[in-house]
Order: structure tokens, then C-alpha cells, then sequence
């Protein structure tokens, strides 16, 4: 009875462990994006690394955060893969708001661009912070 039951346990251990390496690769991304410049911007994330142009996206996103000047934003975005590397891009909020999509695509009006894994969002005590 007692190699069953120990057959059993280690079966079970087997698959926690197996279900545990597999498919817990997704996590919530939570960090704070700090804004120390003199102007608002917009943020933006992708995962298409390492394509870094801007053709995933098809305009200015509802979605997308904006940030005044020297203020913040605790983000929290669920279900990314913790071996990707997350993009992230940085705008001019008066760019975004006056100049059409496809010109800030044509010229990459991009102020600045992080290309971060977990681990680097992690060295950083997940706070990105521009400039």
C-alpha cells in the first residue's frame, strides 16, 4: 500500500511540476513609468521584438497612457510571456496629438525606445523612468 500511495505522490509531483514549468511562462507585467521631462509623452508597449518599427501599430491606440510632465503611472498588463522582451516607446504627447500617424511612422518621431526583458525590468526595480 505504502509504494501506491508513493507511486501516486510522485506521479502527482510529476505533473504539478511538469503543468508549473510549462505554463506558468505568463505574468502580469506590473511597473512604474516615470516622466522626468518638461513635456507629457505617451507610452506605448510591444512584443514584436525584434521587430522594432512602429507597423504594429495601425494609428494612436485609445489605450495608449499618457503621462504629464514630471508625473507618473503604475501600469499593470496581464498575460505577457516572461522570455519576451517587451518594447517599450516613448512620444512626444504634442507630436502624437498634431502630427498624422503615418508621418510619425515615416520619420520614427520616437523619443525613446526600451527593448526590456524581465530580468532587466527587475535590475530596474521595475520603474522605467525617461528620460
Amino acid at each position: 500500500m505504502n509504494k501506491i500511495f508513493s507511486l501516486i505522490l510522485i506521479g502527482v509531483s510529476f505533473i504539478n511540476l511538469n503543468y508549473s514549468c510549462n505554463s506558468h511562462n505568463d505574468y502580469a507585467l506590473k511597473f512604474d513609468i516615470i516622466n522626468k521631462s518638461d513635456s507629457a509623452i505617451y507610452f506605448t508597449l510591444s512584443f514584436s521584438y525584434p521587430d522594432t518599427s512602429l507597423s504594429s501599430f495601425k494609428s494612436v491606440p485609445n489605450q495608449w497612457q499618457k503621462i504629464l510632465a514630471h508625473d507618473g503611472k503604475n501600469e499593470t498588463r496581464s498575460a505577457f510571456n516572461i522570455n519576451q522582451t517587451t518594447l517599450v516607446f516613448i512620444f512626444d504627447a504634442h507630436t502624437v496629438e498634431t502630427t498624422p500617424w503615418d508621418t510619425i511612422v515615416k520619420h520614427y518621431t520616437v523619443l525613446k525606445r526600451y527593448q526590456l526583458t524581465k530580468s532587466d525590468m527587475g535590475k530596474m526595480n521595475w520603474t522605467i523612468t525617461y528620460p
